[in-house]
């Protein structure tokens, strides 16, 4: 994919701007950016993350080896305060 055929979006920057990164969402499909949905959906947000990975307890050595895979490069930032 060429880059401007996707959009990164954080969890993070979701959370500290919702209705910023909604607008930008529905900019980047090419779909008006209507105030009223746009408020909507922000109002779905949680205000901090809830970081539900800390409250689970892994089954399994598989399941272990698959998380802690996951604590390298893009997710390793999710890890860095759990």
């Amino acid at each position: 994919m060429h880059d401007d055929e996707r959009l990164i979006q954080t969890h993070e920057e979701l959370i500290a701007d919702p209705k910023a990164q909604f607008e930008r969402m529905f900019q980047f499909l090419d779909v008006e950016p209507i105030p009223e949905i746009v408020e909507a959906c922000a109002a779905k947000m949680w205000k901090a993350p809830r970081k539900t990975r800390t409250a689970l307890k892994w089954e399994g050595d598989e399941e272990a080896r698959l998380v802690e895979d996951l604590k390298t490069g893009f997710f390793a930032r999710y890890f860095a305060d759990s």
